[in-house]
């Protein structure tokens, strides 16, 4: 039986197309104060600064803002950590009210509606479309048909926001939903011309979202079943990873496990090609030799992945059990074991199906949100 292999996120990315709508929809709403918050991690002092005064430009080198005493200050746009707007308009205040309720459809049509507003700043107007596509894509969860609305709201803002700091992270988003919406080469050309915009330090793009970038394009190549393009990408990532992880920053652990997992390339490529037996060897040293939780769980993935097409489904749920259960590091892979779990459980036969669906089950329900929720559907709809 063949398996597919899907990405395993655990980072910059995943959290940024998921979590981010969460997390903006539950900034404070600016009621009580009208002035923008610029929250600043100092690069010399490693410490937090909350910036206060009105945010005139939000652009991808810089933001700037004028302070309350009427001076105008500017900081690199990778030094921006959060804003919390002030002076919004009153549908981003119900945006932000109706995520924090997970209500998603309302979310978006509020978010889309300060876009829109003529009362909006446009540093508002370009926050208030990357909420509202982010909302898409968390309603996209329950409603898979909004992936394919969240890549038109990201083309509009891409079209809107040339220069603006959430610039890389939109192109992310757009590459994620075109993958969830069932376009893995869209997927796999949108990360990859992320990569290549942002390597080599480019100004205003995270050298971590540029790595995982590249990670992401390897995925999709696999899914794309196009394994000489995927090699290459896991190997660009892979230096990618290792030459942050070499620095001093904050992201060097992140980085360390995004080698590891990257490293697996070559792997994942023979899985894509039912190649299982060449597969298998490198995998089970990879599982004992890996030293990040993340990467120690991507190799026990593809190790379970390899067993389930050699047909040793026993083996196969060990390793699979081990790392939907036990591995907190990204719900892309944990949804990926579910779902090689249940063809696992289905290789034993009827005694099999009812496990098999209960995984199956899981994915669609918990992991609407990851690349292996369209297989998952697709396998339910077998029974």
């Amino acid at each position: 039986m063949t398996t597919s292999i899907i990405t395993s996120r655990r980072s910059a990315l995943g959290s940024l197309l998921l979590s981010s709508a969460v997390a903006l929809a539950a900034a404070s709403p600016a009621t009580a104060q009208k002035s923008d918050v610029v929250y600043r991690l100092n690069p010399r002092t490693g410490k937090t600064q909350a910036i206060q005064g009105t945010v005139t430009q939000d652009g991808l080198d810089k933001i700037e803002i004028t302070l309350r005493d009427g001076d105008s200050k500017d900081y690199g746009s990778l030094e921006v950590i959060q804003v919390v707007w002030g002076d919004v308009p009153t549908e981003f205040e119900d945006g932000q009210k109706f995520g924090r309720r997970m209500d998603w459809e309302n979310a978006v049509k509020s978010y889309q509606a300060a876009a829109d507003s003529s009362n909006a700043r446009g540093p508002v107007k370009a926050a208030a479309r990357m909420a509202s596509a982010q909302a898409m894509v968390s309603w996209g969860a329950s409603q898979p048909a909004r992936f394919a609305d969240a890549v038109a709201e990201a083309d509009r803002f891409l079209a809107e926001f040339t220069e603006n700091r959430h610039l890389p992270a939109m192109r992310a988003l757009k590459a994620r939903a075109a993958w969830l919406s069932g376009d893995a080469e869209a997927a796999r050309d949108g990360y990859r011309a992320l990569h290549e915009a942002g390597k080599g330090g480019a100004e205003g793009y995270p050298a971590l979202m540029v790595a995982e970038a590249a990670l992401s394009a390897g995925y999709a190549a696999i899914a794309a079943k196009d394994t000489g393009t995927a090699r290459e990408l896991f190997t660009a990532a892979e230096n990618a990873f290792r030459e942050i992880a070499a620095g001093d920053s904050s992201d060097a652990a992140r980085a360390a496990a995004g080698a590891e997992e990257a490293s697996l390339g070559e792997s994942y490529s023979r899985i894509a090609r039912d190649d299982f037996a060449g597969a298998r060897g490198a995998l089970e040293r990879a599982v004992d030799k890996m030293e990040t939780p993340a990467g120690r769980a991507a190799a026990r993935l593809a190790l379970g992945q390899c067993l389930v097409g050699l047909g040793e489904s026993q083996a196969a749920i060990k390793e699979l059990g081990w790392v939907s259960g036990l591995d907190h590091s990204s719900a892309d892979r944990r949804a990926m074991a579910l779902v090689a779990l249940a063809q696992a459980e289905l290789g034993l036969g009827d005694k099999g199906r009812t496990a098999a669906k209960a995984a199956l089950d899981r994915v669609v329900s918990s992991y609407g949100h990851t690349p292996a929720a369209a297989t998952a559907r697709a396998t339910l709809a077998t029974f």
